[in-house]
């Protein structure tokens, strides 16, 4: 129990001080991203379920067609205000990226200095020295993305489950293996993609390697003259055999995991929800059928949310 503690208060250590990093880089764009990510989630709540439960209620009510004119602009307003501050924030970023890479290069540069030589030669801490350096900056800015969107997953399921709640809570029985099935297939999916991208370290390193002193001015010469050029190649060659095996291993599993997830609620969420549905139809009563059907969309798209939720915070966690 002391252990699985210490090990939440290192993962939030280390996301608040990458987050912390891409703060004294840029003030602007930590807010901005978690903003963006957080809002675009949640907005899709309202803009792919409860506005289709409010056109099909119009449909099926008769109401004046005017009302939902003016409602489906101000939805479709709303969708292009969206766009448009993805639109910015993809535009401002390109344009701060630069410093923020450069701010937090510099910080793993002064880390480094503090590092003992010896502790380089341990392929263990080598590896992970290696993985810091390829994903320092881009990792940073990925970890204040994946929060956004992770706050965002979090809120549209909230969301969503509230307004399926609002229409009928014995459809909510019909989500519940397919949460608790999100749930720890989606563990499961997060930590397989975190075990590949740690598998292929070390070979992703020797190709690189490989790659780099064959353009290098000071080795290119030398290299492409002696014997030593066709066993770096050689090198190069098993290297990138074993990243695809590993990776094609790895994707498999994470393959499997998704099929088991969208499989448990499209059997669950969907089909057993519409023969809920359709059985009380038959029997007369529903008198709102357009609702049940929004609900069992909305039934999926929170269930997906969650699963999305769960494999970012093993993301933010690794």
């Amino acid at each position: 129990m002391a252990k699985h503690k210490k090990e939440k208060d290192n993962t939030f250590k280390q996301l608040r001080y990458a987050l912390k990093q891409v703060w004294d880089a840029d003030r602007l764009l930590l807010p901005f991203t978690l903003f963006k990510n957080s809002i675009e989630q949640i907005f899709y709540v309202f803009f792919f379920v409860y506005l289709t439960k409010y056109i099909f209620n119009c449909i099926e009510r008769n109401i004046e067609y005017s009302k939902l004119f003016w409602f489906l602009i101000f939805a479709c307003l709303g969708h292009v205000c969206v766009h448009f501050i993805c639109g910015w924030y993809e535009t401002y970023r390109k344009i701060k990226m630069p410093e923020v890479y450069r701010h937090i290069f510099h910080r793993v540069m002064d880390i480094s200095d503090t590092l003992e030589l010896s502790d380089y030669e341990s392929p263990e801490f080598y590896d992970r020295y290696a993985r810091a350096l390829d994903r320092c900056a881009e990792q940073a800015i990925d970890l204040s993305i994946q929060t956004g969107v992770y706050i965002g997953n979090v809120g549209a399921t909230i969301m969503s489950l509230v307004i399926v709640v609002m229409v009928d809570p014995v459809l909510l029985i019909f989500m519940i293996v397919p949460m608790v099935v999100s749930l720890y297939y989606g563990n499961k999916n997060g930590k397989c993609n975190y075990d590949r991208e740690k598998a292929i370290t070390r070979d992703k390193r020797t190709a690189d390697y490989v790659k780099r002193v064959y353009y290098e001015k000071k080795y290119a010469s030398e290299i492409r003259l002696f014997d030593i050029n066709s066993i770096m190649l050689d090198k190069q060659e098993k290297a990138v055999e074993r990243m695809g095996e590993v990776s094609l291993k790895y994707r498999m599993k994470s393959a499997f995991y998704s099929f088991l997830m969208k499989g448990s609620y499209s059997v669950l969420a969907g089909i057993a929800a519409y023969f809920y549905v359709a059985f009380r139809i038959k029997h007369g009563e529903v008198s709102d059928i357009s609702s049940y059907v929004a609900m069992i969309t909305a039934m999926a798209f929170s269930t997906d949310q969650l699963k999305h939720a769960v494999e970012n915070r093993i993301y933010l966690s690794n």
